[in-house]
Protein backbone atom coordinates (compact mmCIF):
# COMPACT_ATOMS: atom_id res chain seq x y z
CA UNK A 1 0.00 0.00 0.00
CA UNK A 2 2.84 2.39 0.80
CA UNK A 3 4.26 1.92 -2.70
CA UNK A 4 0.90 2.72 -4.29
CA UNK A 5 0.51 5.82 -2.14
CA UNK A 6 4.03 6.94 -3.05
CA UNK A 7 3.20 6.53 -6.75
CA UNK A 8 0.24 8.88 -6.23
CA UNK A 9 -2.22 6.63 -8.06
CA UNK A 10 -5.47 8.22 -9.23
CA UNK A 11 -7.81 5.91 -7.32
CA UNK A 12 -7.85 2.60 -5.47
CA UNK A 13 -10.43 -0.14 -6.01
CA UNK A 14 -9.72 -2.98 -3.60
CA UNK A 15 -11.15 -6.25 -2.35
CA UNK A 16 -9.70 -6.12 1.15
CA UNK A 17 -8.29 -9.41 2.44
CA UNK A 18 -9.01 -8.47 6.05
CA UNK A 19 -11.81 -6.05 6.90
CA UNK A 20 -10.07 -4.82 10.06
CA UNK A 21 -6.38 -4.96 9.18
CA UNK A 22 -6.88 -2.96 5.97
CA UNK A 23 -8.56 0.01 7.66
CA UNK A 24 -5.32 1.76 8.62
CA UNK A 25 -3.47 1.37 5.28
CA UNK A 26 -6.57 2.38 3.32
CA UNK A 27 -7.05 5.36 5.63
CA UNK A 28 -3.48 6.43 4.77
CA UNK A 29 -4.32 6.21 1.06
CA UNK A 30 -7.45 8.28 1.62
CA UNK A 31 -5.51 10.84 3.67
CA UNK A 32 -3.05 11.11 0.76
CA UNK A 33 -5.95 12.16 -1.48
CA UNK A 34 -6.47 8.81 -3.19
CA UNK A 35 -10.16 7.92 -3.55
CA UNK A 36 -10.86 4.45 -2.09
CA UNK A 37 -13.64 2.17 -3.35
CA UNK A 38 -14.14 -1.29 -1.87
CA UNK A 39 -15.11 -4.14 -4.19
CA UNK A 40 -16.69 -7.48 -3.14
CA UNK A 41 -15.55 -7.08 0.47
CA UNK A 42 -16.02 -4.18 2.84
CA UNK A 43 -13.81 -2.79 5.58
CA UNK A 44 -14.94 -2.09 9.11
CA UNK A 45 -18.60 -2.96 9.50
CA UNK A 46 -19.45 -1.93 5.93
CA UNK A 47 -21.66 0.99 6.98
CA UNK A 48 -19.77 3.78 5.26
CA UNK A 49 -22.48 6.35 5.99
CA UNK A 50 -22.84 5.90 9.76
CA UNK A 51 -20.23 3.33 10.85
CA UNK A 52 -16.76 3.81 12.26
CA UNK A 53 -15.14 3.72 8.79
CA UNK A 54 -16.61 6.40 6.53
CA UNK A 55 -13.86 7.29 4.06
CA UNK A 56 -14.51 4.81 1.18
CA UNK A 57 -16.48 6.50 -1.57
CA UNK A 58 -18.47 3.38 -2.39
CA UNK A 59 -18.86 -0.35 -1.96
CA UNK A 60 -19.45 -2.42 -5.08
CA UNK A 61 -20.55 -6.01 -4.57
CA UNK A 62 -22.20 -8.83 -6.38
CA UNK A 63 -24.73 -11.38 -5.25
CA UNK A 64 -22.82 -14.64 -5.47
CA UNK A 65 -25.94 -16.76 -4.92
CA UNK A 66 -27.89 -14.96 -7.62
CA UNK A 67 -24.86 -14.91 -9.92
CA UNK A 68 -24.30 -18.66 -9.52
Amino acid sequence: MDALIARKIDALLIAATDKQAMIEPLQRANDAGIPVISVDTFIGDGDYANGPVTFPLSYIRSDNVQGG
